[in-house]
């Protein structure tokens, strides 16, 4: 990649990259014996859809949209299996004899979890065997080797426009630090909601910088563990926030047939585990907030524009 490099083309690159990573993990999340190959395949189509939002002014909306719609709905089938895999591997280290009294006592949760996770599995290899995703993918693929395909073309007459990504990514990266920066005005008491949406804006920043990162010079590596850092921290509050839910929806009218009075205890004390611990969560998130917003966090961002 080149500062030098129409952003379009740079954009295009760096799909390509991801989009061969996605496809590298198919076959592995097809047979479903590891996990981490479909965490890998989701995350891949993530940044797709991730890079298109920042690249998508600069192409005709017909000649991106129905890619970004597949990715799209590829997220949802990919999302429901994943967050079903993190919901049972973080109940089964609870259970384990270190954890819980009576491990035995989850496994009608965990069963109800594990059938869910079979229907969406189900709906994924459908999807993905499906002839519409397979056509796709061909011209997905010829679309990502066309240099110039589905390009804007610049107003004939007008003054020049930044189409390079040195006249671009600067103003981009500021940008979306300024949308992170924005939440200090209400981290102080912010609901749930707030923190998921904190997450995605400091997730887009967060790629930005690795997109572009070998450009960027070496201070892109430790603005980077930062956002990662306040990302995780947010992604567990998250993930203890959907646990939650379906916890009391185990309890409450979820489960067929109700669960026994052992059961009942034991999800209800594994619902308090997860409630102490949002609670926490909630009241560190400052820690890695810090690191964002300090002073030597902006510096960083000041040297690597200045790379550009």
């Amino acid at each position: 990649m080149r500062a030098d490099e129409p952003w379009p083309e740079a954009g295009r690159r760096i799909l390509r990259v991801h989009f061969l990573g996605m496809l590298a993990n198919e076959d592995a999340t097809r047979r479903g014996n590891d996990i981490e190959a479909l965490h890998d395949m989701r995350v891949a189509n993530r940044r797709q859809r991730a890079i298109f939002r920042i690249v998508a002014p600069y192409f005709k909306r017909e000649a991106i949209r129905a890619f970004r719609d597949e990715l799209r709905t590829l997220a949802g089938r990919l999302g429901a299996v994943r967050d079903l895999d993190v919901l049972i591997d973080a109940a089964d280290d609870y259970r384990r004899p270190s954890g819980v009294d009576t491990p035995s006592a989850l496994e009608p949760l965990l069963d109800e979890w594990r059938k869910r996770r079979a229907t969406a599995r189900d709906e994924l290899l459908t999807y993905l065997n499906g002839d519409d995703y397979r056509a796709l993918i061909q011209r997905y693929m010829v679309f990502l080797s066309s240099t110039g395909a589905g390009v804007k073309e610049a107003a004939p007459g007008g003054p020049p426009q930044p189409s390079l990504v040195r006249h671009i990514l600067p103003a981009k990266i500021w940008r979306q630090y300024g949308k992170v920066r924005a939440y200090e005005t209400v981290l102080e008491q912010a609901s749930i909601k707030t923190l998921h949406a904190l997450r995605i804006e400091g997730k887009r920043l967060r790629y930005l910088l690795e997109f572009f990162s070998e450009l960027l010079g070496p201070d892109a590596a430790e603005a980077t563990e930062a956002l990662v850092a306040l990302q995780d921290h947010l992604g567990e509050l998250h993930d203890s926030d959907v646990a939650i839910g379906l916890l009391r929806d185990f309890l409450m009218r979820g489960a067929q047939p109700p669960p026994s009075p052992v059961v009942a205890d034991s999800v209800g004390r594994y619902l308090n585990v997860k409630l102490a611990r949002l609670r926490t969560l909630q009241r560190t998130v400052k820690r890695p907030w810090r690191q964002i917003t300090r002073k030597r966090f902006r510096k960083l961002l000041a040297r690597m524009v200045a790379e550009l």
